[in-house]
């Protein structure tokens, strides 16, 4: 059986068979935030923050989508402050809840924290590629109160990037 199939079982006893994917729509509320920018200047980066609320449990996942090479980093217990922010889009396009996690593109970051992972992106003659998505591998629950930043750090100079933040929060 794939690890990526649900099985609820119906009023009646009989088994359901729904995506997992499909299934994080109903069961808490499922959010992404996306950011689009130029990274100007040899190793210049773009930083995208994330802090989920006390009272909820949030699980996310990251995607980079970057025109040419670079690092993407993701850090655990950031110290940041300022930025932009992102209003969460809530993917129930019919619900009208807003997210409880603060998003934010480009904050000033006093301590990255701790180093959860990196993927190289890219090659270094360019090329269009991407990382992330909604892979399990990919996908964490995040701490509550604790800020997390992804850094892309590109290789060269006017380099286009998207970074998402896809993440559902459930009721602690």
């Amino acid at each position: 059986m794939p690890s990526n199939i649900f099985f609820p079982m119906s009023d009646e006893g009989y088994r359901i068979t729904e995506d997992l994917d499909d299934y994080e729509l109903t069961l808490g509320h499922k959010f992404c935030a996306f950011y689009n920018s130029t990274v100007s200047g040899t190793a210049g980066t773009s930083v995208v923050s994330i802090t989920p609320n006390g009272s909820k449990i949030c699980y996310a996942w990251f995607s980079i989508e970057v025109d040419k090479a670079g690092l993407y980093e993701l850090y655990e217990d950031s110290e940041v402050s300022g930025g932009t922010i992102i209003v969460g889009i809530n993917n129930n396009r019919n619900s009208t809840l807003d997210s409880d996690c603060v998003v934010r593109s480009d904050p000033t970051v006093t301590t990255a924290g701790s180093f959860i992972g990196a993927h190289i992106i890219g090659s270094v003659t360019g090329g269009a590629s991407k990382s992330g998505g909604s892979s399990s591998v990919n996908k964490y629950q995040l701490k509550q109160s604790t800020s997390y930043i992804v850094r892309f750090t590109a290789d060269s100079d006017n380099t286009r990037a998207t970074q998402g933040i896809y993440w559902r929060e459930v009721d602690a």
